[in-house]
């Protein structure tokens, strides 16, 4: 079984599959870039907010120096003694004696409970005194207590964090800033459905616009199959090169080629046919006047031998100018036609009167039925009369002894018929189409033909747009053919 090729279908799954690819490959480099770029400006901000908390706890400390200076100042200028009998400055002594406290100087829990924003909760920080005292703390939840200075990637409570460590030399302390991954995993992956979504609500209609772009480009080849549909089966005229893409043009050409070797090939089979049948016709006359002269002349006993000669050459005499017919016929082409107003009902009686005495050797009843007298159509008179004599004379040979052959013309609705009925033995339905083919002849023995009266009247037909339509009688039996004229 043949796979069917559609160059349209071709087209546009190549176009879509290099449009698809080409975004594909944009896809990925925008993904890339995007990461790349995200992960430039989030580290970029992981420094920026340690620098800020080194100033502010730079700031933060400072203060606190400058409160422990007067603390200490107040301690000796009032004594020991004298505060730890005061209930009010009490506490001035105690964080004199000890400044720190053992656990985190702030942790931001309060911050924790009231965010308001869910990233809120992927951002931490942690800063540190160099002996190790946890001076401010995002959340207790997250560690960063073994990070040194610079970028690190780590994982905390089974979340994968991205942290930033700074050193301050001044305060003796380290801030780390970290962010978790999953913030930036988010963002790539919103940008990535941002370049998505319009592509893929846009592919229809690209698919669509490729679709009518092809569709254009494709209409001079769908314009060259309409005129190859259109032209005749016998037409063997070149096809002109006007408005031919320039990729069909080779193909054109071709076929071009090839119909000169067909029309030169036929017309070589057809010179042959017709100079052998014409060069047969003397001969055939000659041999046939011979005969008759002889005839005269012969006993009883020779008689029947001279009548089967006679015969023989009658047939090969029909044989000869049914040649030169088909000949002529195949010979014609549609540019040769040159119609011109044929009446119908005047040429369908001038047949009948010149096929008439074969009617009457066999007693033979022949009618013309017509239903009114315009019957003119445009056609090429000559080729038209070989069509009706032929099929006449069918309907003649096939009928039998005392059968009748029935001529009818009609019209309805602008479209001329003629009907040729006869009472003959008819054509099986599966055999019709044969019997236009040549030297095919009917199951009629004894009938003389040589098998190629309806293949003349096809090859006729078709130079002629004539619509031939064979069916069989319902009533009296035989054959009925109609010539269809539009």
């Amino acid at each position: 079984m043949l796979n069917e090729i559609s160059i349209k279908g071709r087209l546009l799954v190549g176009v879509i599959s290099v449009l698809l690819f080409i975004w594909l490959i944009v896809i990925v480099l925008v993904y890339q870039s995007s990461a790349h770029e995200i992960d430039e400006i989030y580290d970029a901000s992981l420094a920026s907010y340690a620098r800020v908390l080194a100033s502010l706890m730079a700031h933060e400390a400072a203060e606190e120096q400058e409160i422990n200076e007067k603390i200490q100042q107040a301690v000796k200028e009032l004594g020991s003694d004298y505060l730890q009998h005061s209930s009010a400055l009490s506490d001035l002594l105690t964080i004199y004696r000890s400044p720190y406290k053992s656990e985190d100087y702030i942790t931001l829990e309060l911050a924790e409970r009231q965010r308001s924003h869910p990233y809120e909760s992927k951002i931490a920080f942690l800063v540190k005194a160099s002996d190790g005292k946890v001076l401010l703390r995002s959340s207790p939840d997250v560690s960063f207590e073994n990070v040194d200075t610079g970028y690190h990637n780590i994982n905390n409570n089974g979340n994968d964090w991205r942290v930033f460590g700074l050193w301050v030399p001044r305060l003796a302390m380290s801030v780390i800033v970290g962010e978790n991954v999953k913030v930036r995993t988010e963002l790539q992956d919103e940008i990535l459905m941002n370049v998505l979504f319009p592509f893929l609500v846009s592919l229809p209609i690209i698919a669509l616009l490729i679709m009518g772009a092809i569709n254009k480009g494709l209409k001079p080849l769908k314009a060259i199959t309409e005129r190859v549909s259109k032209r005749s089966p016998t037409s063997l005229a070149p096809f002109q090169i006007n408005n031919v893409p320039s990729e069909v043009l080779p193909l054109v050409d071709e076929l071009n080629h090839l119909f000169q070797r067909i029309d030169q090939a036929l017309d070589n089979e057809r010179r042959f046919t017709a100079n052998a049948a014409h060069e047969l016709r003397t001969p055939l006359a000659s041999l046939k006047t011979n005969i008759q002269v002889l005839q005269l002349s012969a006993t009883e006993e020779q008689q029947d031998s001279i009548d089967k000669v006679l015969r023989g050459i009658d047939r090969a005499t029909h044989l000869v100018e049914q040649l030169l017919a088909l000949a002529r016929a195949e010979a014609e082409s549609h540019e040769d036609i040159k119609p011109q107003s044929v009446n119908l009902e005047s040429l369908v009686e001038t047949i009948m009167i010149d096929t008439g005495h074969h009617a009457l050797e066999k007693d033979i009843e022949i009618s013309f039925e017509k239903h009114t007298d315009k019957y003119d159509v445009q056609t090429d008179e000559g080729l038209l009369q070989m069509i009706i004599q032929n099929i006449l004379d069918n309907a003649i040979r096939y009928t039998p002894v005392g059968g009748s052959v029935n001529v009818k013309l009609r019209e309805a609705s602008g479209i001329i018929e003629l009907l040729v009925e006869d009472s003959g033995p008819g054509i099986p339905d599966e055999l019709q189409e044969v019997m236009f083919q040549r030297f095919q002849r009917g199951t009629q023995n004894g009938v003389r033909g040589v098998g190629l009266g309806l293949s003349i009247v096809k090859q006729i037909a078709q130079l002629l747009d004539i619509e031939i339509v064979m069916t069989n009688a319902t009533t009296k039996g035989g054959l009925i053919v109609r010539l269809i004229f539009s």
